[in-house]
């Protein structure tokens, strides 16, 4: 009876410790995953939805604003015919 006991609580401390450690580690694994995953993939969506709105990515408005700094600064004036200063001529 006392021995049972016993071999029932080891068993039950080991079990624990399975689970402490091992399920603890494989969550924290997953949860980061999806963490850094959700952060992109918002990153992305929000990138999208800017796009939706303005009718061109925010990378693409950058390199136009530097294309038209250049216009002000009167670079050379190859630089200036981009895919991106066609598109965005007010």
């Amino acid at each position: 009876q006392n021995k049972k006991c016993f071999r029932h609580s080891r068993f039950a401390f080991q079990q624990y410790w399975v689970n402490r450690i091992y399920l603890t580690r494989i969550t924290s694994l997953y949860q980061w995953f999806h963490v850094t995953r959700g952060v992109i993939l918002l990153y992305y969506y929000s990138q999208e939805e800017q796009q939706k709105e303005l009718g061109y990515f925010p990378a693409e408005w950058a390199k136009f604003k530097i294309m038209q700094r250049r216009k002000q600064l009167n670079l050379t004036e190859e630089g200036t015919h981009d895919l991106h200063t066609s598109r965005f001529q007010p």
